[in-house]
């Protein structure tokens, strides 16, 4: 089980210093599990955590999901590596990385991100991931 609490943008990085237009792409085991069609918020200032809910913002997909939630579940080999990429959206489906953080999970562990910086300190994720 993996929530995803908020993602904080500390960098601009669009064209001529404008804000992020942040998204969480994030993969287990290399396989794609989020992207920005779940969630994105467009000029995210900077240092202000922006709350997760997939569908909600600027989500790519717009607003087709049931209800308001954060959480994904998925169904995973013991010991994959599970890695949250912060991005910011550029035109014509580009992007622009704003760092990663990669977690590897033993079973029936908790791992908790508070506020934890991607590896290029240009964001921040708080998330937690819960294995069985």
């Amino acid at each position: 089980m993996i929530t995803i609490n908020s993602i904080t943008s500390l960098s601009n990085e669009d064209a001529f210093n404008d804000e992020s237009d942040i998204y969480l792409y994030l993969t287990a085991d290399n396989e794609k599990q989020i992207d920005a069609r779940f969630w994105k918020f467009n000029q995210a200032e900077l240092n202000v955590p922006k709350s997760v809910f997939f569908g909600k913002d600027n989500a790519e997909f717009g607003d087709h999901f049931s209800e308001a939630y954060n959480t994904l579940y998925i169904c995973m080999n013991r010991d994959i590596e599970i890695v949250f990429e912060v991005r910011d959206a550029d035109a014509l489906g580009a992007y622009s990385s704003m760092g990663t953080v990669s977690i590897t999970p033993a079973p029936s562990e908790t791992i908790i991100l508070d506020a934890q910086l991607t590896s290029d300190g240009k964001a921040m994720i708080s998330a937690v991931v819960v294995t069985n």
